[in-house]
């Protein structure tokens, strides 16, 4: 069986398939490669017009079919997906596309806003919820280390009046407590 290979690459960034060219294979091939909606449009359009013929008929629905079937449903926001479905000539489907083609763009802008504020609450929270964490444990930290110096201070106290004659302002100044701890622990202990 014979055939005939073609390089679609070469074909479609060829500068001898320029798009008045009317080769039906090139334009599908630069149909698949398109470099936006609006080159997509452009190259619908113009099978269309090159296949109005009433001969060409069946070959305009068989684009058509191929087009919903392979191409729009990467192409479509999902929430036009069933609308096109009903679409059995290529003219119908060209007349669509270049119709809505021009508010994907500001959809799909929006979408893409919606979905990088989503990740930027999400990549925010996580990095506070961290950042949380990590200032609690310095927080307990500290505090802790507070509450173990404020207790050896008192057991320092503490001994100091048990065992010494020393007096308040003495103890207080060697503890590192103010007078009025010192007072109140004498009292403690005198009970």
């Amino acid at each position: 069986m014979p055939y005939l290979l073609l390089d679609e690459g070469a074909i479609v960034d060829s500068e001898h398939w320029s798009p008045e060219a009317r080769n039906v294979v090139a334009a599908i091939f630069r149909l698949e490669h398109h470099r936006g909606t609006r080159e997509a449009v452009e190259l619908i359009g113009l099978l269309a017009r090159w296949l109005e013929a009433p001969d060409q008929t069946r070959l305009r629905r068989h684009f058509a079919i191929w087009i919903k079937r392979v191409l729009l449903p990467n192409w479509i926001p999902e929430s036009e997906g069933t609308e096109w479905q009903n679409l059995n000539e290529l003219n119908e489907v060209h007349n669509m596309l270049a119709e809505r083609a021009k508010r994907w763009s500001e959809q799909w802008k929006q979408q893409g806003l919606e979905e990088g504020l989503k990740q930027g609450r999400e990549e925010g929270r996580k990095q506070g919820r961290q950042e949380g964490r990590k200032q609690g444990r310095q927080e307990g930290l500290m505090e802790s280390e507070q509450k173990g110096e404020q207790k050896a201070r008192l057991e320092v106290a503490r001994n100091m009046i048990e065992r010494t004659q020393l007096d308040d302002q003495t103890v207080a100044d060697l503890s590192g407590l103010d007078i009025a701890q010192v007072r109140t622990l004498r009292d403690e202990l005198k009970r």
